[in-house]
């Protein structure tokens, strides 16, 4: 008996999509109660009969019961539209099948990997299948995991291909980063490819802003111009690569891709010369208006204070050193600045805006008794090195008497105590000032072998080394080893403590 009636199913149909013989599938319908009856003619519902497999659990009812196995439809789906779901950022495409309503659901990149059972708790209960489209790739495509609207626990295994079978037309697809909510829910079949800037990282509004105010090619402008280009170029390399991925899978034939990315030029930071981005920053920092403080926000988000005079923050208790209070009783009060904006964004609420009159860096003085600071990240004094110490941070005594936090930069911290490049790190910088006090902080950690084993060592807080233990520190060379009783030579001992200066 032959058909040509979409919404019904014969029964040589049904034996087909179970893969059984026409015998097998009868004594099946005859057997299962919960299967649906069929009409005078001879003829099943479709949709009954798709819900019935839905809530099977066996593998041969599986079949059934997933887009792949249907027949072609006559005449394509029936697009209702788009809907946004969830948290209000997924944005829900339905199809109208003879087997109920399709939904393909296409998450905002901070929750790609969205379940299919929980979207599905999102959609009518009477829907056929659920799609969510992953940013994962497949030799098909973009990965796609699917479940049933009557049995959402049970994933059904579908591709692109499968998906332009079932409804008759090709299925859209965007790039993660391409996900405009508002551009989706506009979006109908047949519509072109359409070109579009991807979306930056981070909010490249306040730098752009402020750059157009700037009158001429300044500091600031050209800074903050090139670090809006360099963010935009990241954005869209990105883009292009899954555009790469998307030209080489198998279905991409039978996906519609909905938005393809804007070409950008190429560009780097160093477009612009280092010393031109700090001074652009240390002058927006001593800014107090709301959109300086957002451009140094932004740029803490996206670089981690990369071309900042302060590219990171250190939290001081004095409960926990001693150094502490001699540093925070030369403190001066301070309006807010930009640079205390820095602080707010990384800390929290604040007390009191100070100042440390020595280095300019911000200071917050917590409700706990704290203090938040920027750690400098070149010492701005030409006095030589005159003590090194060690007391939960490290610090640095001049010859004039001023104290100073080690200098750091963008990529990390130094430190003691471990075999490691903390330590590492903190030798090749102590090396660096014991012969220029306004060298910058590096991520270089390359020092001499002597002293990396001074810093290996897990001195207490308060411990104090003097120019001189340094000096000779530096000096010690490690004897090779001819046997394995051989020990290397050992720098000097662990200095001394807070108040014996001279060990």
């Amino acid at each position: 008996m032959s058909n040509e009636d979409e919404n019904t199913l014969t029964l040589a149909e049904i034996a087909s999509l179970l893969g059984w013989s026409e015998r097998r599938t009868q004594a099946l319908i005859v057997s299962d109660p919960r299967f649906p009856t069929s009409d005078s003619s001879g003829f099943w519902n479709n949709v009954e009969v798709q819900r019935w497999a839905a809530e099977q659990n066996d593998i041969g009812t599986a079949r059934i019961a997933a887009p792949r196995y249907h027949r072609s439809p006559d005449r394509p789906a029936q697009y209702v539209g788009a809907s946004l779901h969830g948290d209000g950022r997924h944005v829900v495409m339905t199809w109208a099948t003879a087997v109920g309503d399709l939904h393909l659901v296409y998450p905002p990149v901070t929750a790609a990997h969205t379940d299919p059972a929980a979207a599905a708790r999102w959609l009518p209960p009477d829907s056929y299948a659920i799609c969510v489209v992953w940013p994962d790739w497949a030799f098909h495509g973009p990965a796609l995991e699917s479940v049933l609207g009557a049995n959402p626990e049970r994933q059904v295994q579908i591709t692109w291909t499968d998906l332009r079978w079932f409804l008759g037309m090709p299925a859209p697809y965007w790039l993660t980063s391409l996900r405009d909510p508002k551009r989706m829910l506009e979006w109908k079949p047949g519509d072109p490819t359409v070109t579009v800037a991807t979306p930056a990282d981070v909010d490249l509004t306040p730098w752009l802003l402020l750059a157009a105010l700037e009158d001429g090619e300044t500091p600031v402008r050209r800074t903050l111009v090139g670090l809006a280009r360099e963010a935009q170029r990241r954005a869209t390399e990105s883009a292009e690569m899954h555009m790469s991925l998307f030209g080489e899978c198998d279905d991409r034939d039978d996906i519609a891709l909905a938005a393809r990315p804007l070409a950008t030029p190429a560009v780097q930071a160093s477009d612009v010369p280092r010393d031109v981005r700090r001074m652009a920053w240390k002058e927006i920092l001593q800014r107090d208006d709301e959109l300086a403080c957002a451009c140094v926000r932004a740029e803490g988000a996206y670089t981690g204070g990369r071309d900042s005079p302060f590219p990171q923050a250190a939290r001081l208790s004095p409960e926990l050193a001693a150094t502490v209070l001699e540093w925070a009783a030369l403190l001066v009060p301070a309006n807010r600045t930009a640079a205390h904006a820095a602080l707010f964004y990384r800390e929290g609420p604040a007390l009191v805006c100070l100042e440390d009159p020595v280095t300019g860096a911000p200071v917050i003085r917590t409700w706990e008794g704290e203090y938040l600071t920027s750690v400098p990240f070149v010492l701005p004094t030409d006095s030589p090195l005159s003590e090194l110490i060690l007391d939960d941070e490290v610090w640095i005594r001049t010859a004039d008497h001023r104290l100073f936090l080690a200098p750091i930069g963008d990529y990390g911290g130094v430190s003691w105590g471990y075999s490691g490049t903390g330590p590492s790190m903190l030798a090749a910088l102590v090396d660096r000032l014991l012969d220029d006090i306004t060298s910058p902080a590096t991520s270089e950690v390359d020092a001499p072998a002597g002293l990396e084993a001074l810093f290996e060592v897990k001195h207490p807080d308060g411990t104090v080394f003097t120019r001189e233990q340094l000096v000779q520190a530096r000096s010690v060379r490690p004897t090779t080893a001819r046997t394995s009783g051989d020990v290397e030579e050992q720098p000097p001992g662990d200095g001394g403590r807070r108040g014996d200066p001279h060990g």
